[in-house]
């Protein structure tokens, strides 16, 4: 299945087919191209099912803690759900996180488009799947070990607090990182990266 809804995010990019996650990607103005990267990855796909009006957005996951994790984004509210695991054992991204063998710079977030956003931009970016999340200590101790991190949290009110949260959990459990502080110090507060 994960296959399939890569194939379908694939050709929606692809030929610009109107739908959630081409209209997603054109309300945040990350090319397309990053979509299409994503869902080769398995990061990003389109779930069709009969009981659906229209495609959902899927975000997959992947760790070698919890495995294979799915939560879905409707089209008409925009809210999430998860399907398949849950939002504590799951970073958006995870599985290229480290893929290059190295314990380069990471940049996390409270959100896959914002997480999108950054790697859009070149930069190594997971994400946390909500602001109040604090994901399981073996997610952040293999995502997190070794590396200068910076969070990129919104910058309102919960968003502030959630970046404390998050770094304490990243300080306790990752081995040897080093917190890049105040890394997007010069968003407008209340914004987001996007």
């Amino acid at each position: 299945k994960r296959d399939e809804m890569a194939e379908l995010a694939i050709d929606a990019f692809e030929n610009d087919k109107p739908c959630s996650l081409t209209a997603l990607f054109k309300a945040k103005k990350i090319p397309f191209g990053t979509g299409i990267s994503l869902a080769e990855n398995r990061m990003v796909g389109l779930l069709q099912h009969p009981e659906l009006s229209s495609p959902a957005v899927a975000w997959i996951f992947d760790n070698v803690h919890f495995g294979s994790g799915l939560k879905i984004r409707w089209d008409s509210s925009h809210k999430t759900m998860w399907v398949v695991g849950r939002s504590s054992e799951h970073l958006f991204g995870e599985q290229v996180c480290n893929s290059n063998g190295q314990h380069a710079p990471m940049f996390v977030t409270e959100g896959e488009t914002d997480c999108i956003t950054l790697m859009a931009m070149g930069l190594p970016a997971v994400a946390v799947t909500g602001a109040r999340v604090i994901p399981d200590h073996r997610i952040l101790h293999y995502a997190f070990s070794h590396c200068n991190v910076g969070v990129v949290y919104d910058r309102d009110k919960a968003g502030i607090e959630a970046t404390a949260q998050i770094e304490e959990a990243i300080l306790q459990h990752a081995t040897a990182a080093t917190l890049l502080r105040e890394t997007f110090a010069k968003i407008p507060h209340g914004m987001d990266i996007n």
